[in-house]
């Protein structure tokens, strides 16, 4: 994988919808649109990457979808999706893997200790 090429921490497709996975669905549909409509995301590539009991997984604009081959629950984020994601991991539903070489992951409850007033 070149250095501009994320995985999706997909885990949030196997789980009750909720305010954190409405917005996981949402931010990676609209990663996929920006891809489809930006010439200067050339090179960029990203994967959603899913545990197997994903049952439905989104259709997504110059996102590819990979499903992994067992594994589910945290010990899916921490030893599974490593092994499918590469080096560069972003999740959006408040936890993943502890051992990812870059990644970014989004920590919903924290605004309020950032933004207290929020």
């Amino acid at each position: 994988m070149g250095g501009r090429s994320w995985a999706i921490n997909g885990r949030f497709v196997t789980q009750r919808m909720t305010g954190v996975q409405r917005y996981a669905h949402e931010i990676v549909a609209a990663l996929g649109n920006l891809l489809a409509e930006n010439r200067d995301a050339a090179g960029l590539t990203m994967r959603l990457v899913v545990p197997p009991a994903a049952q439905e997984t989104p259709s997504l604009a110059k996102i590819s979808i990979c499903r992994t081959r067992f594994g589910s629950g945290h010990a899916w984020d921490q030893f599974v999706l490593p092994l499918y994601a590469g080096a560069r991991v972003l999740s959006l539903g408040n936890f993943g893997p502890v051992f990812a070489a870059k990644h970014i992951v989004c920590i919903h409850d924290a605004n309020t200790f950032i933004l207290p007033e929020s």
